[in-house]
C-alpha cells in the first residue's frame, strides 16, 4: 500500500510539473519558430549571386581624384558652418550662395564619419609626400575637432575630466541663430548650455548612433593625426567621456539628468566594442586608464561578448550596421589584430558583423574589411566592387545633390520568401503575437534578391547607412539641396591611404 501511495504521489508531482511547465513550453516553441522564420526570410542576403565583374566600371583613378577634390572643397566651404557636419540648400543653380543650412538629429555621428575621410586624407597625403594636401586636410580636421569639442563643452560647461560627460547631438551659440534657428525653438530635445555656456543651446536625447561615429572620429584623430592641438583636445574629450561613462555604469545621460536610453555595457555574447574602445582610447591618452581597460575587457564579460550587431538589421534598423562598423573599425585599428585581445575581437567581427554584411556591396563595409584584413591585390573582387560603386556615383550623385534617380532595372527580382511569410503570418491564428515578435521588421518594403548599385539609390548624409536590398519608395528631386559628400570621400580616402586606390591612372588588372 505504501508503494502504491508513493507511486501516486510521484504521478501527481509529475502531472503538476507538466501543468506548470506546459505554458512555458509553448513560448520556447514560439521563440524557436520565430528564429527559424528570421533565418529563412533573411537568407536572401547570403544567397545573392556574386556581382558580374564584367559589368564593373573600370576605375579611372585620375577621375576619382578629381571627384574627391570637388566633394572635399564643397564640404570644407559649405558643410561645416559650426565646425560640425551639416547639409545646405543653395539659392539658385549657380551653387554659389547658401540659402540655409540643415542640421540633422545626428550631428555627432556624421561629423565622426566625415572625420574618417579627412583623417585618411591626411594619412594619404603623408604617404604620398603631398605637403599641400597634408596642411589642407589638417586644417579641416582642426575645425572638426573644435566642433566636436563643443558637443561636450556646451552641455557640461567645460572640457576635460573635471567636467561631466554628456554628449550632445548638436549645438549653437547665441550668435548662430540665423545659421541654426531651429535649435532655439522649444523642443523636448533642446536645452540651454551649462555655466559660461548657459546662453548656448544643445540638442540631447543622444543615442548610440551618435556615440559610434563620435568615438570613431576621436579614435582616428588619436591614432593618426600628429598635431598638438588635435591630440590635446581629443585627449581631454576622451578622459571626460571615460570618467563619466564609468561613473554612470556606461549609461547615457540626458539633459534633465535621467537616462537617455544608451547602454554601452556588454550583453550576452555581444556588444563589447563600446566600452573596450572607450577605455582603449583613454589608456592611450593616459596610462593610468590601462588598468581600467584590462579590467573591463576581462572582468565585465567583454571578452566573451566580442560579436556585434544582428543579421535582422537587414530588415529592421539597417543604419545600426553603420555605427557598429564605426566602433569595430576603431577598436581593431587601435588594439591591432596581432595581440590576443585584438585577434579575439577580430574573430568576433568576422563571425558577426562581417558575416552579416559581406554580400551587401557596401563600399564602407567593404573598405573596413580590407583595411583590417587584406593586402592590396589579395581581394581584387572587393577592391573592384568598391571602385565600381565610387565610379557610379558620378552618374547622378556628383556633386552629392538630390538629382533624379534611375529606376531599378526589371532584372531585379523581389524576394518571394518575404511575401510568402508575410501572408502566412498575417493570416495566422496568432498573428498578433507574431507581429509583436517582428515589430521592428519592415515587412511592407520591397526587397530585391541582389543589392542595388548607387545610381538606383537615394543619397543622404551617408548612403552606406541605407539598405541596398530595399527598393527606394520615395524620393524628391531637389537639385539645390546638397549632402556632405562623405558617401564618396570616406571610403575613397580610406582606400587611398591603404593603397587600394591609386592617386592617378587607370586600373589595369
Amino acid at each position: 500500500m505504501r508503494i502504491r501511495n508513493r507511486n501516486q504521489t510521484y504521478l501527481k508531482l509529475i502531472f503538476t510539473i507538466l501543468i506548470i511547465v506546459s505554458p512555458f513550453s509553448y513560448f520556447v516553441y514560439f521563440g524557436i519558430r520565430v528564429g527559424k522564420i528570421y533565418d529563412e526570410i533573411l537568407s536572401f542576403q547570403y544567397e545573392a549571386p556574386p556581382p558580374d565583374m564584367d559589368k564593373f566600371l573600370t576605375a579611372n583613378y585620375t577621375r576619382l581624384d578629381e571627384m574627391a577634390r570637388v566633394y572635399d572643397d564643397l564640404f570644407e566651404k559649405n558643410h561645416l558652418p559650426l565646425n560640425y557636419t551639416a547639409t545646405c540648400d543653395y539659392v539658385d543653380g549657380n551653387y554659389t550662395e547658401i540659402a540655409r543650412y540643415g542640421f540633422s538629429d545626428n550631428g555627432a555621428l556624421w561629423t565622426g564619419v566625415a572625420m574618417a575621410g579627412w583623417v585618411f586624407h591626411y594619412v594619404a597625403a603623408l604617404n604620398e609626400g603631398n605637403s599641400t594636401d597634408e596642411e589642407y586636410s589638417l586644417d579641416v580636421i582642426k575645425r572638426m575637432v573644435d566642433g566636436m569639442s563643443m558637443l561636450m563643452i556646451v552641455p557640461n560647461g567645460g572640457l576635460g575630466p573635471d567636467f561631466p560627460g554628456i554628449l550632445g547631438r548638436g549645438w549653437a551659440g547665441p550668435e548662430h541663430k540665423e545659421i541654426h534657428p531651429s535649435l532655439f525653438n522649444e523642443h523636448i530635445r533642446h536645452y540651454n548650455g551649462t555655466g559660461a555656456y548657459s546662453d548656448y543651446r544643445w540638442r540631447g536625447h543622444t543615442s548610440n548612433d551618435e556615440y559610434g561615429g563620435y568615438y570613431m572620429g576621436l579614435a582616428l584623430c588619436l591614432k593618426y593625426v600628429n598635431d598638438s592641438y588635435v591630440q590635446e583636445t581629443v585627449g581631454l574629450i576622451i578622459e571626460q567621456l571615460a570618467n563619466y561613462m564609468k561613473e554612470t555604469n556606461f549609461l547615457g545621460i540626458n539633459g534633465p539628468g535621467g537616462p537617455s536610453g544608451v547602454d554601452q555595457k556588454p550583453r550576452v555574447y555581444t556588444g563589447a566594442y563600446w566600452l573596450s574602445l572607450l577605455f582603449k582610447m583613454a589608456s592611450m591618452v593616459n596610462p593610468e586608464y590601462l588598468a581600467d581597460y584590462h579590467h573591463f575587457v576581462s572582468a565585465e564579460l567583454a571578452y566573451m561578448s566580442n560579436t556585434e550587431s544582428s543579421q535582422a538589421e537587414t530588415m529592421a534598423n539597417y543604419y545600426a550596421f553603420n555605427f557598429a562598423h564605426c566602433v569595430v573599425f576603431s577598436f581593431l585599428l587601435l588594439e591591432g589584430i596581432e595581440s590576443e585581445i585584438g585577434l579575439h575581437y577580430y574573430n568576433g567581427y568576422m563571425n558577426s558583423l562581417r558575416k552579416y554584411t559581406e554580400f551587401h556591396r557596401n563600399a564602407w563595409f567593404n573598405i573596413v574589411y580590407l583595411a583590417l584584413s587584406a593586402e592590396v591585390g589579395v581581394h581584387t573582387d572587393i577592391e573592384r566592387d568598391i571602385e565600381d560603386q565610387l565610379m557610379r556615383l558620378e552618374i547622378n550623385h556628383f556633386p552629392d545633390r538630390h538629382y533624379p534617380l534611375l529606376p531599378a532595372p526589371p532584372e531585379y527580382e523581389e524576394v518571394q520568401k518575404i511575401l510568402q511569410w508575410k501572408a502566412e503570418i498575417d493570416n495566422h491564428n496568432w498573428a498578433t503575437l507574431y507581429h509583436i515578435a517582428f515589430i521592428e521588421t519592415d515587412w511592407d518594403d520591397v526587397y530585391f534578391t541582389e543589392p542595388l548599385t548607387v545610381e538606383f539609390r537615394r543619397t543622404g548624409h551617408y548612403m552606406w547607412e541605407r539598405n541596398a536590398w530595399e527598393n527606394t519608395t520615395y524620393w524628391h528631386d531637389l537639385p539645390l539641396h546638397e549632402e556632405p559628400g562623405m558617401t564618396f570621400t570616406t571610403p575613397y580616402w580610406i582606400a587611398r591611404a591603404y593603397g587600394f586606390i591609386l592617386p592617378s591612372g587607370i586600373r589595369e588588372v
